[in-house]
């Protein structure tokens, strides 16, 4: 079966989250990681488990039969792996910046080929995309800065010095995700994120190794130690301290929603279901809700 990508959603993480993965050697419980890159991602189950249960509680299993199948039917809506897109770490001036890489990028790039193009402003994105990857290509060996910050960051509380030059395409690109891609309702963005947007516009910054990228991704995750506890011993409970993983807050992905060719009708009553008046809306991914873990915004642009 064909399909087309009719939606780029956008996810801005509200707080700390884990997006499921497995037993690690240095850390109890890792999150998941491509395989290739070893970059963080949320797997597409776990997207489609989430906006499934919210479909189906807000309008009734037979609706999110209608769009995700059941075991006698295939699902007419699927979904990409949702992708790193900015990664917030701590810096000693600028109180953290945003860091971004080529690997995500391309990726990005790559999933808009697959997109209908009916919006004018997918075709502004690939081109800036493109335009960016032409930086890298020219042979030009620096990190790039979304702005004239220092050109001598000082990140994991001044451990580590990373060095930035600014590119008038990186600046286009976070404008653009300002624009189209950041939290809104009723046309007015919503409150709290002017701050965020404000480093993401100002405080961005292009690592130009892919390996380094990896690196202060995977350096950048929150880690804690987790404990269960018998109330009557009041001791932790045998086998129940751990230590896990987690993707911050401030963090921003994406992903692709694609709808199999032939049913192409039923994709704006999916989009409208989700997204009520086209605005973002807050769900929760990868439990441990109930200790304000994996609240997620959601943003929507139609491609």
């Amino acid at each position: 079966m064909y399909y087309v990508m009719s939606a780029l959603i956008f996810l801005w993480t509200e707080s700390d989250f884990y997006p499921g993965g497995g037993r690690g050697t240095i850390v109890d419980l890792e999150i998941q990681r491509d395989t290739v890159t070893g970059l963080p991602i949320v797997r597409a189950s776990s997207i489609k488990g989430a906006i499934r249960s919210y479909i189906e509680l807000k309008y009734g299993s037979d609706e999110a039969k209608k769009f995700f199948g059941s075991a006698e039917k295939s699902g007419r809506i699927i979904f990409s792996d949702g992708n790193i897109l900015f990664f917030p770490v701590n810096e000693i001036n600028n109180f953290f910046v945003y860091l971004t890489g080529y690997p995500v990028l391309e990726n990005l790039s790559l999933l808009l080929n697959y997109a209908e193009r009916k919006n004018p402003n997918t075709k502004d994105l690939m081109n800036i995309l493109e335009s960016i990857m032409r930086n890298r290509s020219s042979g030009t060996n620096r990190n790039y800065s979304s702005s004239d910050i220092d050109n001598s960051l000082l990140i994991f509380d001044g451990t580590e010095k990373i060095g930035c030059q600014y590119n008038e395409d990186l600046k286009k690109f976070v404008a653009w995700i300002k624009k189209w891609g950041s939290p809104k309702i009723s046309n007015s963005l919503v409150p709290g994120y002017g701050y965020l947007l404000e480093h993401l516009v100002n405080k961005t910054i292009l690592i130009h190794n892919d390996a380094h990228f990896r690196e202060l991704v995977n350096r950048g995750l929150t880690r804690v130690v987790r404990i269960g506890i018998d109330y009557e011993r009041k001791v932790v409970r045998e086998g129940h301290l751990f230590t896990q993983e987690l993707i911050p807050r401030y963090t921003v992905l994406y992903f692709g929603c694609f709808v199999a060719f032939k049913y192409k009708n039923i994709i704006d009553d999916f989009l409208c279901d989700l997204f009520p008046n086209k605005e973002s809306i807050v769900l929760n991914f990868g439990g441990d809700e109930s200790i304000g873990r994996g609240v997620i915004r959601m943003v929507l642009f139609e491609t």
